[in-house]
């Protein structure tokens, strides 16, 4: 970019902040341009270093955010093989009481019919 863009560029977003009465946001120029008369270009160079660390923070969410997601499915994958597990071993304990309580019915109707 040369000086003349960003003369036109400043002045184009000069003329958007007048007409919507922008204050405090991220194109707002106003609390810049009040610190020792700052030149276009290092406002533009302001700019730019708050987008930068802004977006590092972005990739330090996102990367948090991955890796809690990461162990929540891992979480989530153990205790659905865990609630498998616990559910087959009920299973099998009943089909073990309901076998023990036939052969017990077995042996008492055995009683019942020889006597």
């Amino acid at each position: 970019m040369n000086e003349e863009t960003i003369a036109r560029k400043t002045k184009e977003v000069e003329t958007l902040m007048r007409e919507k009465k922008c204050k405090n946001c991220v194109l707002c120029l106003e609390d810049l341009k009040d610190r020792n008369a700052t030149t276009d270009l290092t406002l533009v160079q302001d700019l730019n270093d708050r987008l930068m660390a802004k977006s590092k923070r972005i990739e330090t969410l996102e990367d948090q955010l991955r890796k809690s997601t990461s162990l929540v499915n891992q979480v989530s994958q153990q205790n659905f093989q865990f609630l498998r597990q616990k559910t087959s071993d009920f299973y099998r304990s009943i089909d073990n009481i309901k076998s023990g309580y036939e052969q017990k019915l077995m042996e008492v109707e055995e009683k019942l019919t020889l006597e």
